[in-house]
């Protein structure tokens, strides 16, 4: 919901004209207000990270990503703050394909299961 805010101010920052300006579009806050209430009400599954598992061999590389994202927000907040914005948009599609790739695998298991029984 915050995203045309931070776009606002970094565009102010690095004095870029354009993008100020469509920052200040009210257009692009609504979008995002209906985007924000749609996810709010919606049913698409999103990835949470409180059952997630990390794989010993991407530990360090994550933890190299987290330090200098965590830099970059220090050093740069509200373009770290819309990127993060972004990245959150773009990881929608990807995790409503995981999950109906698992859910398959649940069905499939499922079926095994009563195939047994």
């Amino acid at each position: 919901m915050l995203f045309p805010l931070f776009m606002g101010l970094e565009a102010r920052r690095i004095q870029s004209e354009w993008l100020f300006t469509c920052a200040h579009q009210p257009l692009l806050s609504a979008i995002m207000l209906v985007m924000t209430a749609a996810l709010l009400v919606s049913t698409t599954p999103v990835w949470s990270f409180k059952n997630f598992r990390i794989p010993s061999r991407h530990i360090l590389p994550i933890m190299l990503g987290t330090v200098l994202y965590a830099t970059f927000l220090i050093s740069d907040p509200w373009a770290a703050l819309a990127l993060a914005a972004l990245v959150y948009l773009l990881m929608i599609p990807f995790s409503r394909q995981s999950f109906k790739k698992l859910k398959r695998e649940a069905e499939a298991l499922s079926e095994e299961v009563e195939t047994i029984i």
